[in-house]
């Protein structure tokens, strides 16, 4: 039989920070809704997921009594993986809590003026600015008539 640490260090692996997973179940009166989506913030010393839920919930979920799974097709890219994917010029443009993830930043790669759907989103925009491969790439902030949600671009 497994210890806790062990389980707790799969876990860890299984669902490092950033992992999209959608909730099937949770007895909790104020749990969100069953096929909620949410990204994995941590996991705790007892195993318990801390989930920014995508409608702004924060409850944890419990391994062994929640369900939930991952979310495959949410593939996490890499932006030295997204880049290489351009065919022409590669941009970054940076949103503020967008219509379709209205608790996150998000970070959308462009090619010239065609969207390639490749993102990654994260909680904070220091998060975002991070994982920016600086040493390529370099912010040209944004215009007065772009969208209101764009908070700067990167190319």
């Amino acid at each position: 039989m497994k210890s806790v640490h062990e389980i707790v260090a799969h876990m860890r692996k299984e669902f490092p920070r950033g992992t999209r997973i959608q909730l099937d179940a949770m007895d909790d009166p104020q749990a969100p809704p069953a096929g909620t989506r949410g990204t994995v913030n941590h996991i705790d010393d007892a195993g318990n997921l801390l989930v920014q839920w995508d409608n702004g919930s924060s409850l944890n979920a419990i391994w062994g009594i929640d369900q939930f799974h991952r979310i495959k097709e949410e593939k996490r890219f890499y932006y030295s993986e997204m880049l290489r994917k351009v065919r022409l010029m590669p941009m970054i443009v940076i949103y503020d809590h967008p219509t379709d993830y209205p608790n996150h930043y998000v970070a959308r790669v462009w090619d010239i003026d065609k969207p390639t759907g490749m993102m990654i989103a994260a909680n904070t925009l220091e998060e975002i600015r991070e994982s920016i491969p600086r040493k390529h790439m370099k912010c040209i902030g944004r215009r007065p008539e772009d969208d209101p949600h764009i908070v700067e671009v990167w190319i």
